[in-house]
């Protein structure tokens, strides 16, 4: 008998480890519009991809979207453990909606937030979004980028990160980067861009604008 498949999916999110576990567990076939199922024999280096949502034929039903829905709206995490002292803010300090983004330099779905966040803040004087630097182990340079954005307290330097320009090489004497790393383990965040709300919500993945203010508002 052949050995039995091993079936991964990788949403549209920068995961910390690509052996994490992803949004469905291994047990899924499912994948979102813009993930790629992964196919690979245990134990085995090789695999293979399929881009795509899996669709139920029968009913037209995304499988895919409304299992990570659910997934989504059943995670919660304790809001008041996320200490709002990031240098890098985004909006107004004094708006009485706050959204921690736990984000990564090097990750191209942290700018595509990143880019409809600047669209909030313009439309919304009632929301800032706070970014926690949270580099993942395969964004080989988002570590030292993370640490001299974080010793510079630059946002215009991330976003300089983000457009993929040369950003200088900065060294302090600061442990944020290590401490929002185990953070973000210890409330269960293990990809990028990731949002958390007040109410403990949380939102992994890259979002419209108009789909951000629904998501701080309380709507889906």
């Amino acid at each position: 008998m052949p050995e039995p498949q091993v079936y991964q999916s990788l949403h549209f999110i920068h995961y910390r480890s690509r052996a994490a576990e992803p949004p469905f567990g291994p047990d899924h076939l499912a994948t979102h519009a813009e993930d790629a199922l992964v196919r690979a024999a245990p134990g085995s280096k090789d695999a293979r991809s399929i881009p795509g949502p899996i669709i139920e034929i029968k009913s037209g039903s995304n499988i895919t979207l409304e299992q990570f829905k659910k997934l989504q709206e059943s995670k919660k995490v304790d809001f008041s453990r996320i200490p709002l002292t990031t240098p890098l803010v985004m909006g107004n300090q004094l708006a009485p909606k706050k959204v921690a983004v736990f984000t990564d330099p090097d990750c191209s779905f942290c700018r595509t937030l990143h880019q409809e966040m600047e669209k909030v803040v313009q439309e919304r004087k009632d929301m800032a979004f706070y970014l926690i630097l949270f580099p993942l182990p395969f964004h080989k340079e988002a570590h030292w980028k993370s640490k001299s954005i974080v010793c510079n307290q630059s946002l215009k330097m991330l976003e300089e990160a983000y457009a993929h320009k040369e950003i200088p090489k900065t060294d302090c004497d600061t442990k944020e980067i290590d401490a929002n790393i185990k953070l973000a383990e210890s409330l269960g965040i293990t990809g990028t861009p990731t949002l958390v709300l007040a109410d403990g919500r949380v939102h992994t993945g890259a979002l419209l604008a108009n789909q951000i203010i629904a998501l701080v508002q309380g709507s889906r």
